[in-house]
């Protein structure tokens, strides 16, 4: 997986009848990346990062706790099942039934806009939500990999 690892195993451990306590002990530190958010995007979709929502659900495929996966993915989820429906709408080449399909799209934008008191910064958000959804759907249709095959690794220092 390229991420969602910790959801993914917290998830199974729940389901297994395991209680997950937080310590109040820092584990790891996080860093900000410095790019631009369109550089970023491009960055974590070349990374497989944005892919890991769909296969967080294909891991989770038929098994009792894919609602559960599904929640944590919800946003990207819809979106990404409102995002088929409008490419499905353009193929009809039916303006008024495109109008409609695009009028949740602009609904979205303006709340974002006014959310975010920025046109820029609502785009962005759409942009951003639009991309992790393509993301989710990508990463549910990649093969699942043998978690017993090592990854691709290079010595750099001994």
């Amino acid at each position: 997986m390229h991420g969602y690892e910790e959801a993914e195993l917290g998830i199974r451990l729940r389901h297994a009848q395991y209680k997950l306590h937080r310590l109040n002990v820092p584990y790891f530190r996080h860093t900000s990346y410095t790019m631009p958010t369109y550089k970023m995007l491009q960055y974590r979709w070349r990374n497989g990062f944005l892919w890991a929502p769909g296969e967080l659900l294909r891991s989770a495929w038929g098994m009792p706790y894919f609602r559960e996966a599904l929640h944590i993915v919800k946003n990207e989820a819809v979106f990404a099942v409102y995002l088929l429906a409008l490419v499905m709408s353009l193929l009809t080449f039916n303006a008024v039934v495109i109008g409609a399909a695009l009028l949740p799209l602009l609904a979205f934008v303006a709340l974002k806009t006014i959310k975010n008191r920025s046109l820029l910064n609502g785009l962005q958000s759409v942009m951003n939500l639009a991309v992790f959804s393509a993301g989710l759907i990508k990463g549910l249709t990649r093969p699942v990999r043998d978690p017993m095959t090592p990854p691709d690794s290079k010595v750099i220092h001994e």
